[in-house]
């Protein structure tokens, strides 16, 4: 999701009496750029992926899996390995940033891929190498992987710590606890304002087949984290000009 900065956060009420300023200058911002930029030829081929992580937690004696929220804490400690790679005139070879989910993190490429064989020969080291240092770096019994969802998401005790799902003054859903939203401004503000504009969380409810063995009659999704907080791969491409990137 890329960076995250500190700052002053803006219920949906209070945006309301600063919207049209921020209308007003980011059109303007966009017209600078593009000014800047639409007469820009031939630019190389530049590309880079973006891969994010879910990381769980094994619990062998109770044969279960469950949702680590140790992003914040594993992304400090790759940030200041990254802090003190650059200090000592190294490359760290790969960029660390956190997500709207605790128990997420994404992973790039320190550096874009070129153009031809040789950056797409790259990919797979670097993918490789972010795992492996994920591994090195989280807790015994905690697994990086890439999934798109988590099967049991909202499901009984679903979240490393234990948390209490019932209590939550952030999302108000009745199923994801509040820990499970990065502790971040950016994030935080966002989940505020999305209750603020629409008035009430999100509630959709899908029935499901009955048979014999079917014990729920539905499936209820309580909050964006059933679609925001699902992991993807993602690809960024760097186009000669602006006719190619149309």
């Amino acid at each position: 999701m890329g960076k995250t900065f500190a700052g002053e956060l803006l219920s949906w009420e209070e945006l309301q009496e600063v919207k049209e300023y921020i209308k007003e200058h980011g059109i303007a911002q966009f017209i600078h750029k593009y000014k800047g930029f639409k007469d820009v030829k031939n630019d190389p081929m530049l590309w880079g992926d973006e891969m994010e992580y879910t990381l769980v937690h094994v619990d062998h004696g109770q044969k279960r899996v469950r949702l680590n929220l140790i992003g914040v804490e594993l992304l400090e400690v790759l940030e200041n390995q990254e802090a003190q790679a650059h200090a000592q005139g190294k490359r760290f070879y790969m960029h660390w940033d956190p997500e709207y989910a605790s128990y997420m993190i994404e992973g790039t490429s320190d550096v874009p891929y070129s153009e031809g064989l040789k950056g797409y020969l790259e990919v797979e080291d670097c993918m490789r190498a972010r795992r492996a240092k994920l591994h090195s770096t989280s807790p015994n019994n905690t697994i990086p992987i890439t999934i798109t969802t988590f099967p049991l998401m909202g499901v009984q005790d679903f979240v490393e710590p234990a948390v209490n799902s019932h209590a939550n003054k952030l999302t108000l859903s009745d199923s994801i606890p509040d820990e499970l939203v990065t502790a971040k401004n950016r994030y935080i503000a966002h989940t505020q304002n999305i209750i603020g504009r629409s008035g009430s969380r999100p509630k959709l409810v899908f029935p499901i087949f009955q048979d014999t063995n079917t014990i729920e009659k539905s499936i209820k999704l309580d909050w964006i984290a059933f679609g925001l907080d699902f992991c993807c791969l993602q690809i960024t491409m760097q186009a000669r000009d602006i006719d190619e990137a149309r």
